[in-house]
């Protein structure tokens, strides 16, 4: 009898590579920075999962239908959501226990759940909050009635008010139950640094998440107001582009199209600080119409792919030492790549050779009066790409210039 292979639900098996990923934020072996990137890519990568992987088994599973090979996608969207329970909170150990302990043995200080008692920091986190943050704040008190004004992928505060006990109190007593009053935040970490450096003072190196300096702060956009508390959320909209008919019509004016929708999309999850008010989460699932489903418990802080510009006082140390490119010395001699290939061949290897050949060698063939014509393919397309200019370059020189381009890379659809 032939024997029957199970597999592995391909995205339970994703979950299982990013965990690799993550893991790899405990390697002592790497340098510190490195680490801290690995948490960033982490974090990069479970977004991505999350807009485009779950929103296709959530939409599955709300219009009742089944997928390729997944008779029940409620089932394995609760086990994703179980494992990245878990994994979240293997982020915040590793984060919390273990790179926190090792910037601060490297003199720097990052301040997480609490706040600096030095005056002169306190000074330094008011004015810059009043100089570079309150300008971008704009605080919304909600109610049953709110529509949902919540942009795809930024970070807010939820935040729990409560009214100043004198106003709360009654002519028959101070005893009257004060009603919570809730409101939002959005963080302007789209146009200010994530990481605030604070002065220099110690000999340590201070810095603080924007997310805290605005709590700090909080009290002077709600002066009518005690604050109770704030939790970080944030909103991630369905990506997918949902293209169900690739072969007919203009594939890249479908995709032009739908481009558009992804900052309306449906919520795919909604990610939340795990200890955050149980009374206001209810609060925002009635408000927004989340449902229990799409619910993510996270750390204190959200989109933490932003430890991609952690700020590193002693660069490059506590970093990799990127070696610079190779140029081989035969391809050197030559003024030109066309006069290199004519000697003989050559074989280049990326990321190792420099990349300079490639355009120096599309930049000949755009000006070369023997050369008629240039094909060549695409994957992912920078937003400034030299690669793409020789080629502009090359077809206004008369030229036939043909590319093939995946105009469907993940998130690069618009460059």
């Amino acid at each position: 009898m032939g024997k029957k292979y199970q597999y592995f639900n391909r995205d339970i098996s994703w979950l299982s590579f990013n965990h690799r990923v993550l893991e790899e934020a405990r390697d002592t072996g790497l340098p510190l920075y490195e680490r801290l990137k690995f948490l960033a890519i982490y974090s990069s990568n479970l977004d991505e999962f999350y807009k485009v992987r779950v929103a296709e088994y959530r939409n599955a599973a709300e219009s009742g239908v089944s997928l390729p090979d997944i008779s029940d996608p409620a089932a394995v969207l609760k086990q994703i959501n179980t494992l990245v329970t878990e994994q979240l909170i293997e982020f915040s150990q590793i984060f919390e226990k273990e790179l926190l302990e090792e910037l601060q043995e490297n003199n720097i200080i990052l301040y997480e759940h609490n706040m600096p008692e030095h005056p002169d920091y306190q000074e330094f986190m008011k004015d810059y909050f009043y100089t570079e943050i309150i300008p971008f704040l704009q605080p919304v008190l909600l109610n049953r009635g709110t529509r949902s004004f919540l942009r795809d992928n930024r970070l807010y505060f939820a935040i729990k008010l409560l009214t100043k006990k004198k106003q709360a109190n009654t002519d028959k007593g101070k005893s009257a139950r004060r009603r919570p009053i809730y409101a939002m935040v959005k963080l302007p970490t789209n146009d200010l640094p994530r990481f605030i450096q604070l002065p220099k003072i110690d000999g340590l190196h201070h810095i603080m998440f924007i997310d805290d300096i605005i709590r700090y702060n909080l009290q002077e956009l709600f002066p009518g107001y005690e604050i109770s508390g704030a939790w970080s959320v944030k909103l991630a909209r369905d990506a997918d582009l949902g293209i169900d008919d690739e072969f007919s019509g203009n594939l890249v004016e479908k995709i032009k199209k739908n481009l558009v929708r992804r900052n309306t999309g449906l919520p795919a999850s909604f990610h939340h600080d795990r200890e955050i008010d149980a009374d206001l989460l209810q609060f925002l699932m009635e408000t927004f119409d989340f449902s229990r489903s799409e619910l993510v418990e996270a750390g204190r802080y959200l989109n933490l792919h932003d430890f991609f510009k952690f700020p590193n006082p002693y660069a490059p140390l506590l970093e990799w030492h990127t070696p610079a490119p190779i140029r081989p010395m035969d391809m050197e001699a030559n003024g030109s790549v066309f006069a290199a290939i004519k000697e003989r061949e050559h074989i280049l290897h990326y990321p190792y050779h420099s990349f300079d050949y490639v355009i120096k060698f599309l930049n000949e063939a755009a000006i070369d009066p023997k050369v008629e014509e240039i094909k060549v393919t695409q994957y992912r397309v920078a937003t400034n790409s030299a690669v793409v200019n020789s080629l502009i370059a090359a077809a206004r020189n008369h030229k036939k210039v043909t590319v093939f381009v995946e105009v469907k890379a993940r998130f690069d659809e618009e460059n």
